[in-house]
């Protein structure tokens, strides 16, 4: 058996659940048994948060802790993933648990393997409120780690809060915002002139498997286009008809003054195993926050910490992570901290498109794409049918109203000075360059800042299914479809998720056989707008910098990860 166990507890600083006021998660009370097959152990810990829900009607979700281990051998410093078992009888829980395994693909004695990363757990039934889940045990699979049982290690529980986003129907676009989605038409009638509303209905819909660059199909006649519908360009889902797409049919193409020349498509589909937000998967409840950010910089490989990687070293809008002193040598791996313990609490800004990606996979998870980010904010809600009231937010409606600055900043309880404030955006009209608006507030609010005990969806910020700041605050990631490399993405599978493991390189080993945008930023733009830009930019539907190739850290960049339910 292991000679013996340093255990480490963890507290990854998430807030809020569907009844939007501040919660945390903790792990406590680590214990590790080897079995007596003498190949595996026995992880035992207890997990608690408040505020907690699960519903059987309207959204009919749940929130979840998204649970991972983490372990080094000693007297080593390296920091690696820990292989539970991929059998769920093997794990144990309270009556009161439930629990989800999330698997992917990882290289075990040099093949590749199926292996769970992780759990999700959370409640059997219905019921909101504090929950807590006592004497957990995850059956660790040490063997698969290499190790034999006779290792001294250290053991870290970590966990974050997560949503679930159930199976079902959901819209995208909302006939407003720039680069909106629209289905593509192929009639000559005149009463298809206008823009269709899509509708993600299945988990592999036709119509949403090849896309083209310009917004709409109309046959031979260009009669009915103006003005008003150029410059949306990497925003059509066309319908599809054998034996090829209608917009690949030169009969179907638009042309005339008011339509850009050539007309041009992409020459591939959407891969089947891209995510399109039909099926069920799980998302963050919040931003990465600095405090989760300082933990994947700890608990990491010596030779990735000590060259300061994934660190960025700025202070602008409220960045607090900073190295320690005298670490980072040849005795002493680099470690860090933040120099404020409140902003464990608030969003990580300057996450570059490394940063982010190698976070993911650190984790466990992947990065979510832009039609699951429509559908995480407006659920299985229809477009209004009013034009005034289209072009929502993330909290289901067209008001939005800026935090004028912090009341108790810095502390456990901040939120907008002003009591009307939901969001954290700009008020400048300035559009052209990312992170350029004129910002009434110093850096991002706190994770579910703008949810008080009393909080309406609107006032606290929620989206449709109790994930929060998905307008505003900091920007994040996603996968573009209108980009031939974002359209490669396997996040459907199991290879598409992250393994736990990021390599000691200059850049993150990416999942193997998931498709993955390289750093390079290729594929992947930023949706969801910041506390540095107007507030267009965080609509659900707008899409103005998604195809945008920004692979630098800035302060208004942040993320959050998501794992398909599989």
């Amino acid at each position: 058996m292991f000679k013996k166990y340093l255990l480490c507890t963890a507290l990854l600083l998430a807030v809020f659940s569907v009844k939007v006021f501040p919660s945390g998660i903790q792990v406590l009370n680590t214990e590790v048994t080897t079995n007596s097959d003498k190949k595996s152990a026995q992880v035992k810990f207890s997990l608690t948060w408040d505020h907690s829900w699960r519903l059987d009607d309207g959204p009919k979700n749940w929130d979840a802790a998204w649970v991972f281990i983490k372990y080094r051998t000693l007297p080593g410093d390296n920091w690696n993933h820990a292989y539970i078992s991929t059998t769920a009888a093997s794990h144990k829980l309270p009556t009161n648990a439930s629990l989800s395994l999330g698997n992917s693909t990882a290289v075990v004695g040099g093949a590749n393997t199926t292996v769970s990363v992780g759990a999700f757990i959370f409640r059997k039934a219905a019921g909101n409120g504090a929950v807590s889940f006592t004497d957990i045990e995850l059956n660790w699979d040490f063997t698969k780690n290499g190790l034999t049982g006779g290792e001294q290690v250290e053991v870290c529980v970590l966990a974050t809060e997560m949503v679930y986003i159930p199976q079902g129907p959901y819209y995208l676009g909302d006939y407003t915002s720039i680069g909106r989605f629209t289905r593509n038409r192929s009639s000559n009638s005149a009463a298809l002139g206008g823009e269709a509303v899509i509708q993600i209905a299945t988990a592999n819909p036709t119509h949403a498997g090849y896309f083209s660059n310009y917004w709409s199909i109309y046959g031979s006649n260009s009669s009915a286009y103006t003005t008003a519908r150029t410059g949306l360009v990497n925003n059509c889902i066309s319908s599809v008809s054998a034996p090829v797409p209608d917009d690949a049919n030169a009969g179907n193409r638009v042309s005339g003054a008011n339509n850009p020349t050539p007309w041009t498509s992409f020459a591939s589909v959407i891969n089947t195993n891209f995510p399109r937000g039909f099926s069920a998967f799980y998302c963050m409840k919040y931003e990465v926050t600095q405090g989760e950010y300082v933990q994947f910089l700890n608990k990491n490989l010596v030779s990735v910490k000590n060259a300061g990687t994934y660190f960025n070293s700025g202070t602008a809008g409220r960045y607090a992570i900073v190295k320690k002193a005298n670490t980072g040598t040849a005795n002493t791996p680099a470690e860090y901290e933040l120099s404020n313990p409140t902003a464990a609490y608030l969003p990580c800004n300057y996450l570059g498109t490394k940063d982010i990606t190698a976070w993911l996979i650190w984790a466990g998870l992947r990065p979510m794409t832009e039609l699951e980010f429509e559908k995480v904010c407006r659920g299985t809600e229809a477009i209004p049918g009013t034009a005034s009231l289209r072009p929502q937010y993330a909290w289901g409606s067209t008001n939005i109203n800026n935090a004028a600055g912090f009341a108790n900043k810095g502390m456990s309880n901040e939120g907008p000075s002003n009591a009307t404030g939901n969001c954290a955006v700009a008020t400048s009209a300035a559009v052209t360059a990312i992170g350029s608006a004129t910002a009434g507030l110093d850096g991002p609010m706190r994770a579910g800042g703008f949810a008080t005990p009393v909080s309406s969806r609107e006032k606290a910020g929620g989206s449709f299914y109790g994930v929060m700041e998905m307008s505003g605050n900091l920007w994040e990631r996603c996968i573009s479809v209108g980009n031939d490399l974002g359209r490669l993405f396997q996040g459907s599978v199991i290879a598409g998720h992250g393994n736990g493991e990021i390599g000691p390189n200059a850049n993150p080993d990416l999942p193997i056989g998931g498709g993955w945008p390289a750093v390079t930023g290729a594929g992947l733009g930023f949706r969801g707008g910041s506390y540095l830009d107007i507030p267009d930019r965080a609509r659900i539907s707008d899409r103005y910098f998604i195809n945008l190739v920004n692979i630098t850290r800035h302060q208004s960049f942040g993320g959050r990860g998501v794992r398909t339910a599989l």
